[in-house]
């Protein structure tokens, strides 16, 4: 019941050290003892302009490990939030998190931030019923399974303990945004300086325009029967909403 990343994936599935043809637009330069952002980017992630240019199933940004050494283009969620955003109190929702000002399509919102814990841990805790909101503030890293599922690495290849956000007690802004089938937002899968594809960080960028003072949402990617004996239905209002989460 947590949330996911995995439906924003839109192309196929690169590791760190894979290899991949070289990009027509050198907004870094090559080395031979580091590695370019961009070459473990299918395409070129970002606009000169810093907005996603689309969504990827990873996204590797430019680090002080990479031979430009942080200062290209390629390097926008790791200069923090962006964007000014106002929490504040829904109509039987909730808290919810608006703009305070005009976002345009493809621009960086705020970085899901919490605990990093195992998922066994969380599950354990979640089971033993001690905190019934807990799940509402949890969120899947699972990059790895997917990439596994997909065929790019065997179950071998490395450890496979899994991780969650819970961003229950520490956490940032973007843990009140709210849920909606007709989001304006997505969750993107980034990695910075630490590749290690348990442990990805995930950022929020605008799916389209969002107006000043409009709510900004996006889709938890819950499914309905995902978790036994407990059933949660959708409240976003949208004339699109599939009613059930959970």
């Amino acid at each position: 019941t947590h949330k996911t990343v995995t439906h924003a994936a839109a192309v196929a599935l690169r590791l760190v050290g894979e290899t991949s043809r070289a990009s027509p637009r050198q907004h870094a330069s090559s080395s031979s003892s580091s590695t370019s952002c961009l070459s473990l980017n299918c395409l070129p992630p970002y606009a000169d302009n810093g907005r996603l240019v689309r969504p990827q199933p990873a996204i590797f940004e430019c680090n002080d490990q990479c031979s430009c050494r942080g200062r290209c283009s390629q390097s926008v969620m790791s200069q923090g939030l962006a964007e000014s955003l106002e929490v504040f109190e829904t109509e039987g929702r909730g808290w919810g998190v608006r703009a305070k000002d005009n976002i345009g399509p493809g621009q960086f919102i705020a970085e899901y931030v919490g605990e990093l814990r195992s998922a066994a841990d969380v599950e354990e805790a979640v089971d033993k019923g001690g905190d019934s909101n807990l799940d509402s503030y949890l969120f899947d890293l699972d990059f790895l399974d997917d990439y596994v599922k997909k065929g790019g690495a065997t179950a071998e290849n490395f450890d496979r303990t899994r991780f969650v956000l819970d961003a229950r007690v520490s956490g940032g802004v973007a843990r009140f945004i709210n849920h909606s089938c007709a989001p304006n937002a997505f969750p993107q899968i980034v990695f910075t300086s630490l590749q290690d594809p348990r442990r990805h960080r995930v950022a929020l960028f605008a799916s389209q325009f969002i107006a000043k003072g409009r709510e900004i949402t996006y889709d938890y990617g819950y499914r309905p029967g995902a978790c036994i004996g407990k059933t949660m239905f959708c409240l976003c209002g949208e004339q699109s909403c599939r009613g059930q989460l959970l």
